[in-house]
Order: structure tokens, then C-alpha cells, then sequence
């Protein structure tokens, strides 16, 4: 199963590294490992069905411009998930930095949510606004969200931070 999104993730990151041309350090190195698998995490929400959706155009416009990177996934169920999740990912994102250490806010996220059956408009909001009050309201988000019946009640955040 992990075939597809660990392509995506192998694909992607030299992709964006080529563009960048970050430097090759011991830190670089843990942190490209950790941001591998927050793609890898990443990929999954942008193949299910989706009400709106997320493909692989949206992640590189994301990556085009992005001189350094963020990217986390996080799960959670019951009462809270929407924050729950959000809280998560964005704690995903912070812990590592791909690239140099931004001197300005984000220019651009995606951000994309999923869960089995309809995603109430109440958590989309409240995911939507923790990012914004984490990240600053003027980067352009690339939004989705759909279904993914194999989450049972969970509730998949899926963020990938760009910056110029």
C-alpha cells in the first residue's frame, strides 16, 4: 500500500531540492528523512475521493516558489477531532524545517482534510482558522477535502508549508 505515496514522497522532494538547492547538512538530513514521511503521510489525502480536490499540480505550486518547507499529517477521532487533528499536524509542520529558516510568513499551504462520509462545515472552519491563526492569514491555501471510508471516525489534516 505504501508504493504509491512513498513514489509521490520520492518524486517530489528531489523535485523541489533541484529548485532550491538547499545546503547539505547533518540537520538537513534528519529533517529531509521527517519531512519524507509527513509526504508520504501527505499522499494519502490526496487520493481519496474528494468533494474538492487535491492532486499532485496543487502540491507543486505549493513547492514551486518554496525556498524551505513544512509538511504534517495527523489523525484523530471523537469529540474535538477537527482541533485535535488541526493542533496536530501544525505541531507535525513545526517540528522540522526543510531548507533555511524563513525570514517572513508562509506564501503558500495546502491544506487538505478527510474523513469517512461528510466532514462537518463546523470542523472544516475550525481547522481552517487554526491554521490561518498559526501560520498568517496571507498565504494562499490550496484547499480539498473528501471521503475516505477506511478512516472509520478519524479525521485526517494534512498541511504542506511553503515558503518564498
Amino acid at each position: 500500500m505504501l508504493t504509491a505515496p512513498t513514489r509521490f514522497a520520492d518524486a517530489l522532494l528531489p523535485e523541489w531540492e533541484l529548485h532550491a538547492n538547499p545546503p547539505r547538512t547533518a540537520a538537513y538530513a534528519l529533517a529531509r528523512r521527517s519531512l519524507h514521511s509527513q509526504l508520504i503521510g501527505l499522499s494519502y489525502l490526496i487520493t481519496p475521493t474528494a468533494d474538492i480536490n487535491v492532486d499532485v499540480d496543487d502540491v507543486r505550486a505549493v513547492l514551486r516558489h518554496a525556498c524551505s518547507l513544512r509538511a504534517g499529517y495527523a489523525t484523530a477521532s471523537g469529540p474535538g477531532r477537527a482541533n485535535a487533528a488541526s493542533q496536530a499536524a501544525v505541531a507535525a509542520c513545526r517540528a522540522y524545517l526543510l531548507g533555511p529558516e524563513p525570514v517572513r510568513p508562509p506564501d503558500a499551504a495546502l491544506l487538505s482534510v478527510v474523513g469517512r462520509g461528510e466532514v462537518d462545515m463546523t470542523e472544516l472552519i475550525a481547522i481552517t482558522d487554526y491554521v490561518q491563526s498559526m501560520f498568517g492569514t496571507e498565504m494562499e491555501i490550496l484547499f480539498g477535502h473528501g471521503t475516505d471510508e477506511e478512516l472509520a471516525e478519524e479525521l485526517g489534516v494534512g498541511l504542506l508549508i511553503g515558503y518564498g
